[in-house]
């Protein structure tokens, strides 16, 4: 039987111990969404994945699709969150907006989504290092207001100019949206 081997970017949200060595990963590809990830032999002392991967962590992976999961073939770690919790808390809340079948996005919704991530997790690191976590707030619900625009929830917000700054650049945008933001944010709420 052929497979096919996929490399792709992924943020690990959850790793949960199963039956013996295995181990189920959850996590969000730039290629296929939120994925569910079988790792084989994953708790046995001589496995190779296993120090390479970890919750809230930035990897490449390789990966074969199975019937109900993927399955885990390689790992390169890039970087780990796991040291802020700002940043996991940021993380658990991305994680909470997804839907079991967010993989029926397109490649392109599903590598936006994995690029943003990204790009506001380096702008959180920006906001801890120069003592302005106050704004953290804001960046969360952005985040949820750009989900759930995605999804159809509401109406979205024009980003292209957000995507490109970076620091004091994208904190100034923060401010300059935040009523816009807090406003839309109320919406989904209610």
């Amino acid at each position: 039987m052929v497979y096919t081997i996929y490399e792709t970017n992924c943020i690990v949200f959850d790793l949960k111990n199963l039956q013996e060595d295995d181990c189920l990963i959850r996590a969000f590809s730039d290629k296929f969404g939120v994925i569910n990830i079988i790792a084989k032999s994953f708790r046995k002392s001589q496995s190779k994945l296993k120090a390479n991967i970890k919750a809230f962590s930035v990897n490449k992976i390789a990966i074969v699709r199975g019937r109900e999961f993927f399955r885990l073939t390689d790992v390169n770690h890039i970087f780990s969150f796991s040291n802020s919790k700002s940043l996991v808390s940021f993380l658990r809340l991305a994680e909470s907006l997804f839907f079991n079948d967010e993989r029926d996005y397109f490649d392109e919704i599903n590598n936006q989504v994995y690029n943003m991530i990204i790009h506001l997790c380096k702008f959180i690191i920006y906001l801890i290092k120069n003592n302005k976590k106050d704004s953290i707030e804001i960046v969360n619900m952005f985040f949820i207001i750009y989900v759930r625009s995605l999804q159809g929830f509401v109406v979205k917000f024009d980003i292209e100019e957000m995507t490109a700054l970076k620091d004091n650049d994208l904190f100034i945008w923060f401010e300059k949206e935040s009523s816009n933001i807090r406003n839309t944010n109320k919406k989904i709420i209610l």
